[in-house]
């Protein structure tokens, strides 16, 4: 069904086009001034890192196929007993709010920062450091989907209803072109605020530990968490997500962009994860 009638009802959001340019260059400018800094490269792929990282997203991903139940389809009777009186006043707000533009933008967005980390492998490909890229990519594809599938987790888990179907201003079939973006019961946590936290962290923690801190680095992390919080704003604005999705999202995709690649960190001693017997252990010291 085409989104044509919210097109119409609702604003476009065509100034966010200059800033998705100005944070992709920015990270790859950075980047690149960065290539004449040597620093002894940082990360380690071990199977003792490994195997428990790809055996837990493993097993939280059969969970999320077999052992929890997918919820069931919305009847029209059900869309119009939805009251946004029943939710707590700090989310409230955002059940006045959908916008098909706002939703795009955040797609736009979410998808610059999960293809930005790929500037951090300019430097070993262009030098041929072929160890140095694979090593990266793997810990970048690890983020993702260990990202990837708590989220997932967590939405199966709560299956909460997302902002829209409270919308008062929205017909029953207006909610149901909505529906096409994504489960309308699986509004905790944001995926695509998790995601965007999740890159954005990874981006920035890499990049400093790469290249030291400068401010070329205090820069990727002014740039990137913005634009992980203009896609938390978008998924409000955009009806899809109340702010406690959203602020939930963030802490999430920022505690897995972060703790991924520092467990990978050579000589690492704060962190580390260690597999004994049948048990995976995770060490944190701050």
């Amino acid at each position: 069904m085409e989104h044509s009638k919210l097109r119409v009802a609702f604003k476009p959001m065509n100034f966010f086009k200059k800033p998705f340019a100005l944070i992709l260059l920015t990270i790859i400018g950075c980047t690149q001034r960065s290539f004449t800094q040597e620093q002894a490269f940082p990360y380690k792929l071990k199977l003792s890192t490994e195997i428990p990282i790809l055996a837990s997203v493993l097993g939280v991903s059969l969970i999320n196929t077999y052992g929890l139940e997918e919820p069931m389809p919305l009847t029209d009777a059900q869309l119009s007993l939805f009251n946004s009186t029943h939710i707590n006043r700090f989310d409230r707000f955002a059940t006045t709010k959908a916008s098909y533009s706002a939703e795009k933008a955040s797609d736009v967005f979410r998808d610059v920062l999960f293809i930005a980390p790929a500037a951090l492998g300019l430097k070993p490909l262009i030098n041929k450091e072929w160890q140095q890229v694979v090593t990266l990519s793997a810990i970048y594809i690890e983020t993702i989907y260990v990202n990837r599938t708590l989220t997932t987790l967590t939405k199966n888990t709560f299956q909460r209803k997302r902002p829209y179907l409270y919308n008062q201003s929205l017909s029953s079939d207006e909610k149901k072109e909505l529906f096409d973006e994504g489960s309308p019961q699986k509004s905790f946590v944001s995926g695509h605020t998790s995601m965007a936290f999740c890159s954005a962290v990874f981006l920035s923690t890499v990049y400093t530990n790469l290249y030291g801190k400068s401010g070329y680095s205090t820069l990727i992390w002014v740039s990137s968490l913005s634009a992980a919080t203009l896609v938390g704003y978008l998924r409000i604005e955009a009806g899809m997500h109340f702010p406690s999705d959203v602020l939930a999202g963030a802490v999430l995709g920022s505690l897995v962009g972060y703790t991924i690649p520092r467990i990978h960190r050579i000589n690492n001693s704060k962190v580390s994860l260690t597999l004994t017997g049948n048990f995976a252990q995770l060490t944190l010291r701050f």
